[in-house]
């Protein structure tokens, strides 16, 4: 008696999650995440180099960035998001902008979160993006260098915060993008962005010096908070927006990248953290040369 029930409620679970739109995914444990701002992805030479690519670097995540008139019309998308959902991918929209960290920015946000939740309604399960990611960095602002930093980032968290709630209402999981050097000076905006503001945070770790130690009070924060950490790969070659080699993978190889994966497993507990790729052009390149 005790195993039937038990199976009526994960069935029953099973039909809530999907009609949220937050269906498991596919592939247990969980493999990597694959960032994409190429709006012309969207389309079926987009989908078989994201394919390509998790045939060396297995995905069950791709982040990628939708032209809001897309979203709007819908076609496009869903036949996108089936063909990788037969494959054990699951698709976020992939947005953001400096600016959003403001609150009088806020409505903005929630016109596109509420976007991705009618999107959602209007399509099938197969169909539907799980949620989405927040690529929201605040020291990109001019108020950075001229206000208090430590009150504009705790101004950020709370905005975080709430788009992260609002975000819950409308069933869609989020993921945020962080630096890893907000634990030296701002430990407590960090925690509660990483406890209170998403459902994986995503680490730009592009410091390949001390890739573990780098991350240790993120994933303290993660565990603390049962969260998914996702440390990220940069692929952009050294001197494109002040990288230095010592910051990317662009001329490393694969079993470089590898050993470094290796690494972090080690170090960190097994399903909190995951690789991250950034990003689409890049990764499929660096295959390409190895």
């Amino acid at each position: 008696m005790k195993r039937k029930t038990g199976v009526v409620l994960a069935a029953s679970l099973a039909v809530i999650l999907a009609a949220a739109g937050l269906q498991t995914s596919r592939r247990h444990p969980m493999a990597g995440s694959l960032f994409s701002w190429n709006k012309t992805a969207v389309s079926e030479e987009g989908i078989e180099a994201v394919l390509t690519i998790d045939e060396q670097l297995p995905l069950t995540q791709l982040f990628q960035e939708f032209p809001l008139d897309m979203l709007e019309e819908k076609s496009e998308i869903r036949q996108f998001i089936s063909r990788l959902h037969s494959r054990g991918i699951d698709c976020y929209a992939l947005m953001g902008n400096s600016a959003w960290a403001l609150e009088e920015q806020a409505e903005e946000v929630l016109t596109q979160l509420n976007l991705v939740y009618d999107y959602n309604q209007a399509s099938s399960a197969a169909q539907r993006l799980r949620g989405v990611v927040l690529d929201i960095e605040p020291y990109l602002l001019p108020q950075w260098d001229t206000e208090d930093r430590l009150m504009l980032l705790r101004q950020y968290a709370e905005q975080m915060t709430a788009y992260y709630k609002y975000a819950q209402k409308l069933g869609l999981e989020v993921v945020i993008c962080l630096p890893y050097w907000y634990d030296k000076d701002y430990a407590a905006p960090l925690e509660q962005l990483i406890g209170q503001a998403c459902d994986q945070a995503a680490i730009m770790n592009y410091n390949r010096h001390d890739e573990a130690g780098q991350l240790a009070k993120e994933a303290e924060y993660a565990q603390r908070y049962h969260k998914t950490l996702i440390h990220i790969y940069e692929f952009i070659a050294p001197g494109k927006h002040g990288l230095e080699s010592g910051n990317t993978y662009h001329d490393a190889s694969l079993d470089e990248l590898r050993q470094s994966w290796t690494r972090l497993q080690e170090q960190f507990p097994q399903d909190q953290i995951y690789p991250g790729y950034h990003y689409l052009e890049e990764v499929q390149a660096f295959l390409e040369r190895q």
